[in-house]
């Protein structure tokens, strides 16, 4: 994990179009944000994944370097195929070609959809977060009930 929170290894992340066109890519930038890194740039990927440089568009091979340990800390975390944080199958593919190849079969990489339970233990584990989900109220004006929301219910909605 980068310690600089915004800023990672000399580039601003933003989110503007089109990076910022649905929530999945929402949350990985923000997960940059927060400092944290590619799976598929882990230094322990090859045991992971294969890259296919033969098939990455000139001049994005960047994109696919393995961080050194002392540039990342990957907190007790196995690598994880699901995280938010992993490039698809055809990331900057020159030919429509896989540029990540899993070795382990049958698994999905590339979901842009939600955090996985991975991803969300990441940010505790970096945060220091060790208490369990806590209920948030939230008032509604039509009514005086108080409805209570988990966070794993945001996180999921």
């Amino acid at each position: 994990v980068e310690q600089n929170t915004g800023y990672v290894f000399n580039r601003t992340v933003t989110l503007q179009y089109p990076g910022c066109i649905d929530a999945g890519r929402i949350m990985h930038e923000l997960l940059h944000a927060l400092g944290f890194l590619h799976q598929q740039s882990r230094s322990d990927r090859d045991t992971f994944v294969n890259i296919n440089y033969n098939n990455i568009v000139p001049g994005y091979e960047g994109n696919f370097q393995k961080y050194r340990g002392d540039q990342e800390d990957a907190l007790n975390i196995q690598y994880d195929y699901g995280s938010v944080m992993h490039y698809p199958r055809d990331a900057f593919s020159k030919n429509g070609q896989t540029t990540i190849e899993p070795l382990q079969s049958n698994v999905t990489i590339g979901q842009r959809i939600t955090l996985s339970a991975n991803d969300i233990q990441e940010v505790r584990n970096f945060y220091n977060c060790t208490g369990t989900d806590h209920t948030l109220p939230t008032t509604t004006t039509t009514s005086t009930s108080t409805t209570t929301t988990t966070k794993s219910e945001l996180i999921n909605a």
